[in-house]
């Protein structure tokens, strides 16, 4: 990566010259915070760009090999900027519970910055406008029913189309990735726009594309906000900062058009968005300063997307994936779905309670897999003591989930795949405290809800219909998993035998 970083470099406009001077300067007074008794430094940085070219080989690798040498929190420069990484859940739950005030913020990024209303919403928000758009989209999330049987009504119905599209596969070699991503988007559509999409509709094919390619670019993520410069660089988009950006255009674009086309009727209730406008017209009546409005809303849909779409959609390919690795597990599964639902009636929510079994390895592929390896950047508003360390405000803190998530002490042999792990000797379902799929504290993912339950009847649908086999059974696909933003399984093809 630095190679390819200082050949770039020698056809870059003045301008370019100019920033790169700047980020030497910036970086050279973030080394003076040395002085501070800032966590632990795993090894030297290079000037300029920091540790990033040590993250050549994946950002996963490096820091767990990092932790070992290092410990539970260490620092890292991203270019000229510090990041701490926490490592364990006693230090996460210190810094995202007890200092929460402290850690609630988002850091500024020029990436999201540059995106159409970038820091709006509920992700990349902070302070007043944080609270309030996330607090008015779980109201309205739970008064469609989230966590509730009347939402799982919703993902049934979109699932008989889902299991129809498998079995019109005739058992054919296939990768279900975009199928899936799609079913699944068209639960939050549903919930959004108050309707569904045909799967072979372009509008819908194509934001399904969108997003898809995006989770694949932002992992040049780091790169670009340690360098937005990158983007200015004359020739190939070596680190896809001119697509990235391009994309996240279109895809604003894309919820924009759908936006207006959804709020002609804003006298109905029957779907978020026209909640939401309704929520914003009771508080302006009554005379109250809001942050609801048209950018914010536009950007809170695509959140509501890339929090109920790409954790469930990644988290059900691992599953087919390991049901392939560990048929034994299929076969549990399926033995539980006879003995509890039976061969003919559609599971419903109210199932799981009674289908132990079937919680453990959804619970096993949430922590074996962990999608979401890190949470997303926390900003320390403030200088705080961690660990007996000092946290400088400004810098970025990031929880590594992974670790947490395959932590020896709490789980044991935290490589095996095992859902036995999350059943006591009663066989009944226990979870750890240190289980933290979704994150810890203020900034939790508020897809959780909606992704457990997606999984759950996805999950029995699908083993209660068909067994999944491999492609070919002496060469079974690699558990390995593929670079992007997301722990995303590599791609990978299966076979849908429709039971008898």
């Amino acid at each position: 990566m630095l190679h390819e970083v200082v050949s770039s470099a020698l056809q870059l406009p003045p301008l370019v010259y100019l920033a790169v001077v700047l980020s030497t300067i910036l970086y050279m007074r973030a080394r003076r915070r040395v002085r501070w008794h800032i966590p632990p430094l795993p090894c030297r940085p290079y000037p300029i760009v920091g540790h990033l070219p040590m993250l050549k080989d994946g950002f996963s690798k490096a820091i767990g090999k990092w932790r070992k040498s290092t410990g539970d929190i260490f620092s890292l420069y991203t270019g000229p900027k510090l990041m701490v990484v926490i490592n364990s859940y006693a230090l996460v739950k210190e810094a995202f519970i007890k200092h929460a005030d402290v850690f609630s913020d988002r850091p500024e990024s020029v990436i999201i910055k540059n995106t159409p209303f970038g820091d709006l919403g509920i992700i990349h928000s902070s302070g007043a406008n944080w609270k309030e758009q996330r607090g008015v989209s779980f109201s309205i999330l739970r008064s469609f029913g989230m966590g509730k049987n009347s939402l799982g009504e919703k993902i049934n119905e979109e699932m008989s189309f889902f299991l129809q599209a498998l079995s019109d596969l005739r058992g054919k070699p296939t990768d279900i990735h975009m199928l899936a991503n799609a079913s699944i988007s068209n639960v939050i559509c549903s919930i959004l726009f108050g309707h569904r999409f045909e799967y072979d509709d372009p509008y819908f094919t194509k934001l399904i594309k969108l997003m898809d390619e995006n989770m694949s670019l932002l992992r040049y993520y780091p790169l670009l906000t340690a360098f937005p410069w990158l983007k200015y660089i004359p020739g190939p988009d070596r680190y896809g900062a001119k697509k990235l950006l391009q994309n996240l255009q279109d895809t604003s674009n894309h919820f924009k058009y759908q936006l207006i086309k959804t709020t002609e009727d804003e006298c109905g209730t029957d779907n978020f968005i026209n909640a939401y406008y309704q929520e914003k017209r009771k508080r302006e009546k009554a005379g109250n300063s809001t942050t609801l409005g048209d950018n914010n809303l536009l950007r809170v849909i695509g959140n509501l997307f890339v929090a109920g779409t790409e954790t469930t959609g990644t988290a059900l390919r691992w599953a087919m994936l390991l049901a392939i690795h560990y048929p034994d597990t299929q076969e549990k599964i399926y033995k539980e779905i006879s003995d509890v639902i039976g061969a003919e009636r559609t599971p419903v929510i109210e199932d799981k309670s009674h289908m132990n079994y079937t919680m453990a390895f959804i619970y096993e592929i949430l922590r074996f897999a962990c999608v979401a390896p890190y949470s997303l950047p926390h900003l320390c508003s403030e200088n705080v003591e961690i660990a007996g360390y000092t946290i400088p405000k400004g810098t970025t803190v990031i929880a590594n989930l992974y670790e947490i998530l395959h932590d020896d002490e709490t789980w044991g042999d935290p490589y095996a795949f095992r859902p036995e792990r999350f059943l006591d000797k009663d066989q009944g379902v226990t979870v750890p405290e240190e289980f933290l799929p979704f994150s810890l504290g203020r900034r939790y993912c508020m897809g959780d809800s909606v992704a457990k339950m997606n999984l759950f009847l996805l999950v029995t649908g699908i083993f209660q219909r068909f067994e999944v086999r491999a492609e070919d059974p002496k060469n079974l696909p690699s558990l390995e998993p593929r670079l992007s933003a997301a722990n995303s399984p590599q791609l990978y093809r299966l076979r849908l035998i429709e039971r008898k």
